[in-house]
């Protein structure tokens, strides 16, 4: 961790039980310098604290754009480790559809859309 900021997450974790959302954001100002210092990984752990003690504080809006954010950035990651490889596309009914064929086949007498 960089230097300076570990006492201020013993700050935030201190606050946590008691004061959950200034916790929150220190939790979220330690993200974001984490962020800037390249430790990406680690600030993904402590949004993911902010998130939830966001949460505890009553503060679901903030809570649900933090967890937006931590969502947008696995996706924009594309990390092959996170990415669902087995699956299966089924229609309404159940029914297993080939791959790529998420809509039920048109009669072939029926106007294209």
């Amino acid at each position: 961790m960089p230097e300076g900021l570990s006492e201020a997450l013993q700050r935030a974790q201190h606050l946590a039980d008691t004061e959950p959302g200034p916790s929150a954001e220190l939790f979220g100002e330690l993200a974001g310098e984490l962020e800037r210092a390249s430790f990406a990984g680690h600030a993904g752990q402590l949004r993911i604290r902010q998130r939830d003690l966001l949460a505890s504080a009553g503060q679901n809006g903030a809570a649900f754009a933090v967890a937006a954010e931590l969502l947008l950035d696995r996706y924009e990651d594309g990390d092959p480790a996170k990415v669902v490889l087995d699956y299966k596309v089924v229609d309404a009914n159940g029914t297993s559809l080939d791959c790529g064929h998420q809509k039920p086949r048109r009669p072939a007498d029926s106007e294209p859309v």
